[in-house]
């Protein structure tokens, strides 16, 4: 799911961190506390700490169509609509867990998520519903030590060290972990399109299934966002200058895993 993906920019003299949602703009009402700075723990998830708001995302999914029933081979239909979203992330501190010999010291944020969808009524945000919600925390476990009952302990590397959790209320619950990466400059970006326009095989059909990929195998008409990526490209562009990228790379497969309702699992399985 790409509203899972972020990256953050950093940008100098003001030292503000940019969080760029995927497939929309965002800007920040707060920036990371002092507190959270002095935090060692934290590590890198210090910068997230502030409130992130953005209004120019759009959701383009396949989802089960009206009257569809697991026994069938699958009728999925588009839904499209545009939406606003906020992020708040808070700093929780550390969390000691102790395990023996050795010891974990996590830092830890809490976040909550609301997106309101704004198709229906662009111009009036006390009219937008809202249509999703979550809360969750992100963890640095980087920091295992050995205590002072045994000193000469083997401290285990940490090939995952960042980590999520989140709660859903469509019966989803979830732990992801990975790793965050930095590098200089911006991001760059493949070329995303809002239809399967590059298939490896002469049978789309066949490629993608009868499922939940058919509806893109052919052009998405009146598409939102024919070229996702553009949006965010474009304010990029606009600058402030970006002279630092933090790309965060979480997986459910790397230790973690996702929990789904029985109506879910039966009907909407993910």
């Amino acid at each position: 799911n790409n509203q899972n993906r972020r990256d953050l920019f950093k940008s100098i003299p003001s030292n503000a961190a940019l969080l760029a949602a995927l497939f929309g703009g965002v800007s920040a009402s707060s920036f990371p506390s002092a507190a959270a700075a002095e935090d060692e723990n934290l590590g890198i998830l210090a910068g997230l700490v502030g409130k992130w708001q953005g209004d120019q995302g759009f959701v383009m999914i396949s989802h089960p169509a009206p009257g569809a029933v697991p026994t069938s081979r699958g009728e999925f239909d588009i839904i499209q609509f545009t939406y606003r979203e906020q992020f708040e992330i808070k700093m929780i501190g550390s969390a000691l867990q102790r395990g023996g010999s050795i010891d974990e010291n996590s830092g830890v944020c809490m976040y909550e998520k609301t997106v309101w969808e704004t198709t229906t009524f662009p111009n009036d945000p006390s009219k937008q519903p809202i249509i999703h919600h979550e809360n969750g925390m992100l963890f640095n476990l980087k920091n295992i030590t050995a205590n002072k009952a045994s000193p000469d302990a083997k401290i285990p590397d940490v090939k995952y060290p960042i980590g999520r959790s989140a709660s859903i209320p469509h019966g989803n619950n979830c732990y992801l972990f990975g790793t965050a990466s930095t590098s200089s400059g911006p991001p760059s970006f493949g070329d995303i399109s809002a239809s399967a326009s590059v298939i490896p095989t002469t049978n789309p059909r066949q490629f993608l299934g009868a499922g939940y990929m058919a509806p893109y195998v052919t052009p998405v008409r009146d598409a939102i966002a024919p070229k996702p990526l553009n949006t965010l490209v474009n304010a990029l562009a606009a600058g402030p200058t970006i002279i630092e990228t933090t790309h965060f790379d979480l997986d459910s497969q790397h230790g973690g895993g996702i929990l789904n309702t029985e109506f879910i699992k039966k009907r909407a399985d993910t």
